[in-house]
């Protein structure tokens, strides 16, 4: 398969070649791969103290520089092939220094080749820059007799890039300045060359002519015919070579740019993935430690409830009333039942759980032989059924208003449980009594240690709560005293969470 491309290759090379000498190209040196090799034939120049330079584009190292002695030259060699005798030379010049250094014409050479020995009157073609009128000139000469040379119509500059091409043939001999024709002379002569001469470019090397060139020079072209003045102008206006290739390159670049940011990008979006996940691991494991520890909480808090509920029981057997006792651990297994089949509920619905609070008002009320009154009410838009909270959060509050609020108290006792609705998050209880207060508790310190335990509970698990669902939610107690300072009760507001999904 190797050998089959290759063959392609070489038959395509071939074709290329050939299309090209259709044309009359003979000889193409445009050195932009650095090197003085002839890209459409075998005829490969030798270069002399010459070096690498700007072409008129710009392109580094795609011309090269002349540096005005004797010993920096090139040498395209003395195949007939670049010697036609009817055809056109074109080249691109631009002229750094005048050099009058030399013996001889007063030209600094570009390129040229001898007709016949000797040393005047004695190039077949010629191209180089008249130091004293400072124009380019181009000639082709068998004999000073039979001789014809033209000049630029303008002056030249220093420091410029000027394509110059020069046709001939056995009638006539045309010099071109960027694409305009300059002068066209008649020649009644055949061309000859002799044999042996090499073609020289930026030097003259003779007994009584010795000429240099100091500037670049670059894409010389030696056809076998006269070109028209359209292909003239067409190799003035050839476009940069090096174009495309700096195309591709940006295009290159810009498909590198892409891939990096992509990889970026992705390696972007894939670390924040790593730190999402990494993130939501931590959190997951903070929510199920705090699930754990609301259910330690809550399984610390049922033992402490159950615990005064069988104390009220074990009063009423004490005192030998059967009747009450049956009466309430009737009431008592009911709402012990309620309990138990909440117990491994996350949630409760606010109706169950204000059942399990009227039952227990219900069975302190039967112990105490109703010497209170209670009142459990909603706000407007509370729907009790339609709404979830966590369970056990208001009875403990309710226990301490009874026991240490109530009952110490003489005359008339009042509790009342409201209940509303502040927001999707939020639901507000407020308990309120009008006991003694608790500055006026009896057995002040076993009170205090009893209820700071159910408070205590309460106020953690609302803590774990704010942190979990990202809301404010908490208890404050609020001693009612009139204007004498007396109390006239406790007021408890609870903050709980709305668990609805």
């Amino acid at each position: 398969m190797f050998r089959n491309t290759a063959i392609l290759g070489f038959i395509f090379l071939a074709f290329l070649i050939e299309a090209q000498k259709g044309d009359g190209l003979v000889a193409k040196y445009t050195f932009n791969n650095g090197n003085t090799n002839d890209e459409v034939g075998l005829n490969n120049a030798k270069a002399y103290g010459v070096s690498l330079t700007e072409d008129r584009f710009g392109n580094p190292d795609k011309a090269y520089y002349f540096h005005g002695s004797s010993e920096s030259y090139l040498n395209l060699g003395t195949s007939p092939v670049l010697k036609p005798e009817q055809g056109t030379i074109s080249l691109w010049a631009n002229i750094h220094v005048l050099i009058a250094l030399g013996k001889g014409v007063d030209t600094n050479p570009i390129i040229a080749t001898n007709s016949h020995e000797g040393e005047d009157c004695n190039q077949s073609y010629f191209i180089g820059f008249d130091i004293n009128t400072r124009k380019m000139n181009g000639s082709s000469v068998n004999s000073c007799e039979d001789a014809a040379t033209v000049y630029t119509q303008k002056n030249i500059s220093l420091g410029r890039w000027y394509h110059i091409a020069l046709t001939y043939d056995d009638t006539a001999l045309s010099l071109y300045l960027d694409g305009k024709l300059q002068y066209k002379i008649k020649k009644k002569f055949k061309t000859r060359f002799l044999k042996g001469s090499p073609i020289l470019i930026g030097n003259i090397k003779d007994k009584k002519n010795v000429r240099f060139f100091l500037g670049s020079i670059d894409d010389i072209q030696i056809y076998n015919k006269p070109l028209t003045e359209s292909e003239v102008i067409d190799l003035y206006n050839a476009p940069d070579p090096e174009k495309s290739k700096i195309v591709f390159r940006w295009v290159g670049f810009f498909i590198a740019l892409f891939g990096l940011m992509l990889l970026i990008i992705f390696l972007v979006r894939r670390r924040i993935r790593v730190l999402v996940n990494r993130e939501k691991e931590k959190n997951q494991l903070k929510n199920n430690w705090f699930e754990q520890e609301n259910k330690v909480l809550t399984a610390q808090m049922d033992p402490h409830f159950i615990f005064n509920s069988l104390n009220t029981i074990q009063q009423f057997i004490i005192i030998n009333d059967n009747e009450k006792a049956q009466k309430y651990l009737s009431k008592f297994s009911r709402l012990l039942r309620m309990i138990l089949e909440n117990n491994t509920k996350d949630s409760i619905s606010l109706k169950e759980e204000i059942e399990i609070v009227e039952k227990y008002i219900e069975i302190e009320s039967i112990r105490f032989n109703n010497v209170f009154k209670y009142e459990i009410s909603f706000g407007e838009k509370t729907e009790p059924d339609s709404i979830s909270i966590p369970r056990f959060l208001i009875q403990p509050f309710i226990e301490n208003a009874i026991w240490h609020g109530l009952l110490p108290k003489e005359g008339d006792k009042r509790l009342t449980v409201f209940l509303e609705v502040k927001n999707e998050k939020t639901l507000l209880c407020v308990i309120e009594d009008n006991g003694i207060g608790r500055k006026n508790a009896k057995g002040k310190e076993i009170m205090e240690k009893n209820k700071s335990l159910a408070i205590n509970f309460i106020s953690q698990r609302l803590q774990l709560m704010s942190k979990m669902y990202k809301s404010d939610y908490n208890v404050k107690l609020t001693d009612k005293e009139d204007a004498n300072g007396e109390s006239l009760g406790t007021l408890v507001s609870l903050t709980i969470p709305i668990l609805n999904k």
